[in-house]
């Protein structure tokens, strides 16, 4: 945008009524997202502040760039309130800052929040505050990854939080776009999303072998993409930890298992679920599976199932042999559905409606990688018949726990808007 245009833009924003400088700053956030950040943007932000005006200080804390602005908007939400209202707006505009994909919109180079809020707001946000706020921090896809790793390590902004807290987090961060985008360029890798998976590997082997843990990595890991996470010398120790429970003690049956992807136990199909995703590393020369079609351990068999190449022959002895957790591995084979031939064979002779809601987010993610790939169903039932009738209870369950969820930020993001406009209404009465 050219001097005279930002000039324009200005006095245009300081005369305009409040929702329509709301919905320009909309506009301004792309700008800023593909163009420099500039002293006039910075002065632009600091004017429309100065207007003290309640739905435009939450439109500068939901769509603008500047560290300082919106570090003092921050702490305005921070303010003692005056009555219910005002405390619900207030929390408003400290969600609006925490929601803000402007600063730092180049994720991999983040370091928001800690240079909008300070380390330590930081801290309180992550170990303290409403669990909303904390909640919404870590689902931004621009949040320093430092933060995640903090979160991953039990260190730093994470330091003494409480545990179910922490679980919890970690597992709603999982559905966060920067876990599943690694910025790669033309100077090298993406070393931030390197060690985040780093990071989340390390986990499995220091956590408590808990139920609850379980639980929690188990959504996490599902979430990932298998060729974005990271490749290790060995999953011997992991695999081993998983097999006990926090007190030392093996898994007995439970009622829970019948409502597993696999059949198998809870704890089997976490370990078979870490085999699949972290089976293979790169040795010098050769790739190596640490798992066979033939091991006595089902987690070893599933490494290979979700890792090996695999031709028809072995597709179809892998599902006679381990039936349900040949699929939940085998699904992530990206080789195994990248090929026309052995997807059409999975598709046909090994998938069933318990599995569809998982396999459609694995496809989807192949296809945002590689866009030549086709997301849609190739095998005739999949494409005929209506794909709800074949999901199982449990995962209709998750679509529509999925469903609410996603109603749910929808109201969040429109909360603020409501509490702005409530609150110039009522400055218009007084």
């Amino acid at each position: 945008m050219g001097q005279v245009e930002q000039r324009t833009r200005l006095a245009r924003l300081l005369i305009a009524p409040p929702p329509v400088v709301y919905e320009e700053l909309k506009s301004y956030s792309a700008d800023v997202q593909t163009s420099p950040y500039t002293a006039a943007s910075e002065e632009l932000e600091a004017s429309l502040a100065a207007r003290n005006d309640p739905l435009i200080d939450l439109a500068i804390a939901s769509f603008g760039a500047s560290h300082e602005t919106i570090g003092e908007l921050y702490r305005k939400g921070k303010s003692p309130a005056v009555d219910g209202t005002d405390a619900q707006y207030r929390q408003g505009l400290r969600l609006a800052v925490l929601a803000n994909e402007t600063i730092d919109s180049k994720g991999f180079l983040s370091r928001f929040p800690e240079n909008t809020i300070g380390e330590a707001e930081l801290a309180f946000v992550m170990t303290s505050s409403d669990w909303i706020e904390a909640e919404t921090l870590i689902l931004n896809p621009t949040i320093a990854d430092d933060v995640l790793l903090a979160l991953y390590r039990g260190d730093k902004f994470c330091e003494g939080m409480d545990e179910d807290r922490r679980r919890q987090l970690v597992s709603m961060g999982g559905r966060n776009e920067r876990l599943h985008t690694r910025n790669d360029d033309e100077h090298g890798p993406d070393m931030g999303h390197y060690y985040l998976h780093k990071a989340i590997f390390a986990m499995l082997g220091t956590v408590p072998t808990s139920d609850k843990w379980l639980w929690s990595l188990s959504y996490l890991l599902k979430q990932l993409a298998p060729d974005q996470v990271s490749n290790e010398e060995s999953i011997d120790a992991v695999l081993e930890r998983w097999i006990l429970d926090e007190n030392g003690e093996e898994e007995k049956s439970s009622d829970r298992d019948k409502y597993t992807d696999t059949g198998l136990s809870e704890r089997a199909e976490f370990r078979c679920l870490i085999a699949a995703l972290y089976g293979k590393s790169y040795g010098k020369k050769e790739v190596i599976i640490h798992g066979t079609a033939d091991a006595d351990d089902i987690a070893r068999r599933c490494a290979y199932y979700g890792n090996a190449k695999l031709d028809a022959k072995a597709i179809t002895e892998g599902h006679e042999k381990d039936g349900e957790a040949f699929v939940f591995a085998a699904m992530t084979n990206d080789d195994v559905l990248m090929n026309k031939q052995t997807r059409k064979i999975f598709e046909e002779d090994c998938l069933n409606g318990g599995h569809l809601y998982r396999y459609q987010r694995r496809c989807e993610q192949l296809h945002k990688r590689w866009k030549w790939f086709d997301p849609r169903p190739t095998a005739e039932w999949m494409v005929d018949e209506d794909t709800e009738t074949h999901e199982s209870k449990i995962e209709q369950q998750f679509r529509n726990l999925s469903d609410r969820m996603k109603a749910v930020e929808k109201a969040v993001a429109l909360l603020p808007w409501l509490i702005g406009a409530l609150a110039v209404a009522m400055l218009w009465r007084g």
